[in-house]
Parts: C-alpha cells; structure tokens; sequence
C-alpha cells in the first residue's frame, strides 16, 4: 500500500474572534451559526442526558491535521482547535474524558487539498455500476394505478459506481472492479470512468446487459428503486487482475448489489495485504456468519441497521454493528448521522440544513468522500484513528448534503473544491 506524502495545508487563518459574526446575506450553501449547541450524550447503560455545550473555537494546526483537545471545565466543553460551533458534534473518550464537538461549516479549518506524489493511498471499489434510469412524478402510484410523471433522465448509477465517482471527485485515487454488458450503457459508463480519472482495468466486459436501476423519484425528493443486476450478477469470484488491485489499495469500498461470493473473496484479500474494508450492506441480505465482523467500518442507514441487527433505535443498532473494533456509522437521512466504535456510540453527526430535491445519492456520496478524505490524510496508515474517521465524517456529511439538492446519481455528486468551499 501507498502512503500520500507533503500534501500542502491551506489555512484560511480566520481569527477565533470571528465567532459571532453574521454572515452576510445571501452567501450559498452555508448555515446558521450556532454559538450554543445542544447534545444527546448515551452513555452505555442506556441513560441519556441533554447537556449544553458551548463551543472555544480556536483553530491551530498540529502538522497537517486539526489539533482537537476536549476539557471539562464547569460543566462546559471546550474544544482546541475548531472552526465555527454550529456543525458536527461527536462525543467520544480521550484519556478518560469527553472529547469531541468540532465545527462542520467552521471558518477557521486547515483545509487538506489533494497534492502531486509518487505514492498515494489508492481506493478500490469493488461494486455494481447501472444505468439509472429515473422518473420524476408527484407521487408513487397505487398497485394497478396509471399516473403521469414529469420528467425522465438516464443517469450513470450503480452503488459501486457512484461511490468509485464520489471518491473521486473528492481527491481519491480510485479504481473501479465489476462488468459491463457490450451494449451501449456499458460503452457511456466505461467513457463516464474515463472522464472522471478513475483506473477501469479489474472492470470486465460481459455477454449479459449492462445492469440498469428503474428509480422514481417524488416531489419531495424521497426516491424508490428497482435493479436490474445484469452483468453485475456474473461477479461471483475475483480474477487475478482484481486481486492484485485490491491488495495494492489502502481502501477497500463494497456494497452488497454484487453475489456474495465475490464480497467474501474480497475481504479475505484486503485482511492478507491489511486493507481497510468498507462495507455499504445494501440492498441487506444473508451474510456469512462473522462477516460483518470482519469488516473494518460498515455503513448502513437506519432502516438497513435495524434489519441487520434487529434494533430499531439507531443508537443501539450503531453500538451492536461497531462489536469486536469494527466502526459503524448508521445515516439518518436529515436527522444526519450516528457514529460507533467497537460497541460504544461516539455520538452523533447533525445533517447540514438543505432542501432535498433528490436523496438517491445521499449515502454513496456519503461514503464515497469519507473514504476519499481518510484516504488523503497524511501517512494512510491503518487501522484509522478515531481523528481520521471524525475528520472524514465531517467532510462526508457536507458532500452528500450538496449531493441531495441536484438531481441525478453520479451528476449530483460535488467536486473536492466545492466541499473546500463550503468548510472554508
């Protein structure tokens, strides 16, 4: 595996006394400053208290990556090292004390931009890839019901694709495994991972069709969706070609819409070279026993975490998918998301404020940037430290908020600089 090296910092060195500054009118893709945020503390044996957290920001480099230090002072938190209050709150354990609580659209952030190397830390997903097929319409029509939609695109899609176009676009060094059909969806999806820099050698050509996604999308931006896996489904081992590129990576990233089989391979590969794996369980189906356990950071939303584990509360489902020093980040939708490590909830992620008009790539734009900034953070060694996967956090939780306000899969997904913008 690769290591990125000397990646410039770029702080934009805003003073700490720029807190309470209203930001002017008008400005996109911002929100409100919070001076004083509230935050659900769950403690382990299940007692929850409302605690109010005011947040010193102050922000100083410590090499590359945000200095955060957390004190107990007076019953106030204060953080080292943070942008603005009004983002992210994590709450975790750091030498026996509360840590966490950084600013998701803070000014004051050094922002790690992706820089020329001999070595990086590649990312190979291992995935579907579709043609989306969408429809706009103002509501899902009742069984046997005939309505009229308002619109129709062909999107690139797939969960695998999407991910591979997200991580890549936010500064990932990324290669694409799986099949396409020899048709003309699977000629536009091979130019599309041309375009977007993304290497498509483990990717092979199939006789079966290229796989394609039936997706209709309401007025309210919620999505339903029906896949046709096509050449996707002939993924049931790996070649030699696929093997030796996962175990160069330093990121392994799955999902579940290819055959098991194949997932099983994939993951005895990535523990031999010492991979990180990535596992998004969607669509949920039967997994080998001790499976999930050997994945290093699962991803699930809550209604895919309540059918793995059978909790309906996320915070519990979060704590019983992150056993045995696995990570779980359970996604919420506009309720953002919860955050696990080995059987404990670290806290809790808030969404940034949007008006969805589109979620059918929230979750792999999600996971996409979280892997693309783990990726890029300096060293890239594994296992990933509880900073990293905030960091990471925090970056994934702003792209797929972009994500959610355009139409479309991958034409939805934003680039590495408007991130940067927005955290600037």
């Amino acid at each position: 595996m690769g290591a990125a090296t000397d990646c410039a910092v770029k702080d934009e060195g805003h003073d700490a006394t720029e807190e309470n500054a209203p930001r002017e009118a008008g400005e996109q893709q911002k929100t409100e400053d919070l001076s004083l945020v509230e935050v659900r503390v769950v403690g382990k044996g299940g007692g929850e208290h409302e605690r109010q957290h005011n947040s010193d920001a102050r922000a100083k480099n410590h090499e590359v990556l945000v200095a955060r230090r957390a004190t107990h002072h007076q019953g106030v938190l204060t953080v080292d090292g943070l942008g603005q209050c009004g983002g992210v709150i994590v709450v975790g354990r750091a030498c026996g004390l509360l840590f966490g609580l950084f600013g998701l659209f803070g000014r004051t952030h050094p922002i790690i931009l992706p820089c020329e190397t001999e070595a990086v830390n590649r990312i190979a997903v291992l995935g579907s890839a579709n043609m989306d097929l969408v429809v706009r319409q103002s509501r899902l029509p009742r069984p046997g019901e005939t309505i009229f939609g308002s619109g129709f695109d062909t999107v690139p899609g797939g969960k695998g694709l999407n991910q591979a176009v997200a991580a890549a676009r936010l500064g990932g060094a990324v290669d694409f495994l799986g099949a396409l059909g020899a048709d003309a969806y699977g000629t536009q999806l091979r130019a599309l991972l041309a375009t977007e820099g993304i290497r498509s050698t483990g990717v092979r050509e199939s006789s079966e069709s290229t796989g394609t996604a039936h997706i209709s999308v309401v007025d309210s931006g919620e999505n339903s969706i029906v896949v046709v896996s096509g050449a996707n489904a002939t993924v049931t081992d790996l070649d030699d070609t696929q093997r030796t590129t996962i175990a160069d990576a330093a990121f392994l990233v799955m999902q579940c819409e290819l055959p098991v089989a194949v997932l099983v391979q994939a993951i005895a590969v990535a523990r031999e070279a010492g991979v990180f794996t990535v596992l998004t369980p969607a669509p949920v189906m039967p997994l080998p026993d001790g499976f999930l356990s050997s994945v290093d950071l699962v991803v699930p939303n809550q209604i895919e975490a309540e059918e793995l584990t059978g909790e309906s509360d996320p915070v519990r489902a979060a704590e019983s998918l992150s056993a045995n020093k696995t990570w779980a980040i359970v996604t919420l939708g506009a309720e953002g998301s919860v955050i696990a490590y080995n059987g404990e909830v670290l806290g809790l992620a808030p969404a940034r404020p949007v008006q969805a008009v589109d979620t059918t790539a929230a979750g792999d734009t999600f996971v996409g940037a979280l892997v693309a900034r783990l990726a890029l953070k300096v060293g890239g060694s594994v296992p990933v430290s509880e900073d990293d996967m905030v960091e990471a956090l925090r970056w994934a939780t702003v792209a797929s908020s972009v994500a959610v306000t355009r139409v479309g899969a991958t034409t939805s997904m934003p680039s590495l600089a408007e991130v940067a913008a927005i955290l600037a």
